[in-house]
C-alpha cells in the first residue's frame, strides 16, 4: 500500500509541477500581467528561466 501510495504522490506532484510549466509557457504574456497586477515587476524576465526549473522538476518526479 505505501509503494502505491508513494506512487500517486510522484505523479501528482509531477502532473502539477509540468502543468504549471506548461500553462505559464502558453499564456506568458498573461502570466507576466498577471504578475504586474500583483506589483511583482523585478526581474519579469526570469519567469523564463522558472518555467524550464518547473520542466525539469516535473521531469525528475515522472522518472
Amino acid at each position: 500500500m505505501k509503494d502505491i501510495a508513494d506512487l500517486l504522490g510522484r505523479i501528482l506532484i509531477a502532473f502539477l509541477f509540468t502543468y504549471e510549466a506548461l500553462d505559464a509557457l502558453v499564456f506568458f504574456d498573461k502570466t507576466k500581467a498577471t504578475m504586474s497586477a500583483y506589483h511583482i515587476t523585478w526581474h519579469q524576465d526570469l519567469l523564463l528561466g522558472a518555467i524550464i526549473f518547473s520542466l525539469i522538476v516535473g521531469a525528475f518526479f515522472w522518472s
